[in-house]
């Protein structure tokens, strides 16, 4: 089965690290993965039809893997007919947090309380930043302040104040931003999932002693966990809440001891995971696209 793994390394080391790993385990599954760079690939638009330009048919793969964030590339490849895994609307509302959120909502799914704040544009700036006043209100100090765009931790921030609020606003302004309430809790600690499939396949806790994120790139460390049934459960209903094939969940314990999704990552890093939980994730993930490839074209 031909397959292509389509990458971005503008994306840095932490995703084209996955390369060789994706390689080597298709190798295992007799799969023949060609790696792209997304910046080989032209969306070409003529006389009504789309397609890859300079692709011939008998070079179509069965599927791909999407390891970026081209949203426009991974929906082009959907409307020339490739499998597209994750799909552009999965991806699309995996990686804008306020979507995420949105998703998990009409799911009913559990997360910490959240306000979303309203769109601003660079130009204009604040209308009135008084009217931020009520984010404190409605969640209590400290809270937390997340622009809708950023991974590894970044552009999340604790809020302590009024004063410390409106300046992280108007630093935001032209980018959107959810606010949530702090599940203390939960800091500095979390239990990343990753689902393929409709199935929980491995887990780990991450921990940081020094920072209430606890994303190993902000200095946390990461630990075997066995997931509880309900940890599974929510989990695997995130995932389906934003139409993924596969992501990464992470999970927080909220002050009743349940779990709340904090975030779902379509990409999720697996290098760490798999290492800590014992699992090969890559060789599952691959395993189970190569499946669905072969019941879509059976």
């Amino acid at each position: 089965m031909r397959a292509w793994l389509v990458i971005n390394p503008q994306l840095g080391q932490a995703f084209t690290d996955h390369v060789a790993l994706f390689i080597e385990r298709s190798k295992r599954l007799g799969i023949d993965l060609k790696v792209l760079p997304s910046y080989t690939l032209f969306t070409a638009i003529e006389k009504g039809q789309i397609g890859i330009d300079g692709l011939k048919e008998k070079d179509r793969p069965a599927f791909v893997l999407f390891w970026d964030k081209n949203i426009y590339l991974a929906k082009a490849l959907e409307q020339a007919g490739f499998l597209v895994y994750n799909s552009s609307h999965a991806i699309a509302t995996c990686d804008d947090k306020v979507l995420t959120h949105l998703a998990l909502a009409k799911a009913q799914l559990p997360v910490p309380k959240t306000l979303i704040g309203p769109k601003t544009f660079m130009k204009s700036g604040i209308v009135d930043l008084q009217e931020y006043q009520r984010v404190g209100e409605k969640l209590g100090y400290p809270l937390v302040m997340k622009n809708a765009f950023g991974s590894y931790g970044r552009y999340v921030y604790l809020i302590y104040t009024f004063a410390e609020l409106q300046q992280r606003v108007q630093e935001a302004i032209g980018i959107p931003v959810l606010f949530q309430e702090y599940i203390a809790s939960s800091r500095g600690t979390d239990v990343r999932v990753e689902v393929i499939g409709g199935r929980a396949v491995a887990a780990m806790r991450r921990i940081s002693t020094g920072d209430f994120r606890s994303n190993l790139a902000q200095g946390g460390t990461a630990h075997p966990h066995v997931l509880t049934t309900e940890e599974s459960e929510l989990a695997v209903s995130a995932v389906r809440a934003v139409g993924a094939a596969f992501a990464g969940v992470d999970l927080l314990t909220g002050f009743d001891g349940k779990p709340l999704v904090c975030e779902i990552n379509s990409n999720a890093h697996i290098i760490n995971l798999s290492r800590v939980a014992n699992t090969d994730v890559a060789l599952h993930l691959l395993d189970h696209l190569q499946q669905v490839a072969r019941e879509v074209t059976s």
